[in-house]
């Protein structure tokens, strides 16, 4: 979970500071480095792997479904020691 956390954490920060690019390139504009197909890709990139790291999140760790999971796993492992 805590790996999974800092993932997205990253990847927040990451889309901040591509946000900052944009609004550096195209709003104040200010000279930059940066191309706008960077922008544009990183832009991509950032969003589509907060929402792949928040999904799976929480499936994972939210849902109900992977507390079930956990619950039945326990309760195989039980009836196996018991055998």
């Amino acid at each position: 979970m805590t790996i999974t956390l800092m993932q997205l954490s990253q990847m927040f920060v990451g889309s901040f500071l591509t946000m900052t690019a944009y609004y550096y390139v195209y709003i104040a504009k200010v000279e930059c480095h940066i191309t706008p197909l960077n922008i544009t890709v990183a832009g991509i990139m950032y969003v589509s792997y907060v929402i792949l790291f928040a999904r799976f999140f929480v499936q994972a760790y939210l849902s109900n479904k992977s507390t079930k999971n956990v619950k039945e796993k326990t309760d195989t492992n039980s009836k196996l020691k018991a055998n």
